[in-house]
């Protein structure tokens, strides 16, 4: 090309023409935007994502029914919220690499589905409905470890439990746990590796343990559950019993404040079933929830043996 031909494509400023070429290519691309533009409705779409997402917003606008006021667990109905906790400590540990620690752990999420089962039978039975999560084999967000090797946590009652229930809540979104799953309740349960050997049996601490005016500072509802006591691995119905405290029954195999001897004396002597009272050995939980027991949880009115025996009033 010479520089007349060149020329001839520039106007005087130098700034140059469209050629032939150039204004086809133009009227292309403006062609192919207006028909994208109208197959894609009037608009250009953003691109999906290339995985599905759940709508949460109306768990996140869930309100429970239940106002806390007894702690992390209320009255024994509606959703109720199981996080597991695997807790080493100063002479227990847990080492997932372990066949029999792994088995022990798998073992305790199919105690505490037997447990659940049965406490929402036995719930029925009183016209409460109540449902539990707790698989954290398909929520993970529902299983948790955590470590305190400078103590020993395999003690009698109560003795860990500002320090367990504070690492929960630095550690567990526990009302964005609630929202999620549009819960009204939620139960910790902290697994100790114990051996056979141990002496000390499992326990349960909350809001229902202790008097009016100290709630707040014990909200959480935690059960320390250890793998095993006193030669035998811990049953069902351990956890069912254990459970059934976090919604505010009572202890029946000893007196207490709440529970006169007399009346321990009497389920002796007639032999009672109460898992308040005794618990089976099996992995089949056959005792039962009394009338009692539905009271102090909040699922069914005062029996005549509260007035009769001078037993405590329910917290519900």
């Amino acid at each position: 090309m010479d520089k007349h031909s060149y020329d001839d494509h520039n106007d005087y400023s130098g700034k140059p023409k469209p050629s032939g070429c150039g204004t086809v290519f133009f009227i292309i691309v403006l062609l192919y935007l207006a028909y994208y533009f109208i197959s894609n409705g009037g608009i250009i779409k953003k691109q999906e994502p290339a995985y599905n997402t759940v709508d949460n917003s109306a768990a996140q606008h869930y309100k429970s029914y239940y106002d806390g006021s007894l702690g992390s667990c209320g009255d024994l109905k509606g959703k109720v919220l199981i996080v597991s906790v695997f807790i080493s400590d100063k002479n227990t540990s847990w080492d997932t690499a372990n066949k029999a620690d792994q088995e022990m752990i798998n073992k305790t999420l199919r105690d505490i589905k037997s447990a659940a089962a049965y406490l929402k039978e036995q719930a029925a039975i009183y016209g409460s409905n109540v449902d539990f999560i707790y698989d954290w084999s398909a929520y993970p967000e529902l299983k948790y470890s955590a470590q305190f090797k400078s103590v020993d946590m395999v003690t009698a009652e109560g003795t860990y439990y500002n320090t367990q229930s504070t690492w929960i809540k630095r550690n567990i979104d526990i009302q964005g746990l609630k929202d999620k799953f549009s819960a009204d309740h939620v139960l910790f349960i902290n697994f100790f590796d114990t051996a056979l050997s141990n002496p000390v049996h499992c326990w349960s601490l909350g809001a229902s343990s202790f008097p009016e005016g100290s709630k707040d500072t014990y909200y959480i509802e935690l059960i320390n559950l250890f793998c095993r006591f006193e030669n035998y691995v811990t049953m069902p119905s351990v956890y069912a019993h254990e459970m059934l405290h976090a919604f505010g029954a009572h202890d029946l195999y000893y007196a207490s404040s709440q529970i006169p001897q007399s009346y321990v004396d009497n389920l002796n002597r007639t032999g009672s079933q109460d898992i308040m009272f005794t618990v089976t050995s099996s992995d089949e939980i056959t005792n039962y929830v009394s009338p009692l027991d539905a009271y102090y949880i909040g699922i069914a009115p005062a029996p005549e043996e509260v007035s009769y025996w001078k037993l405590s009033a329910s917290e519900h």
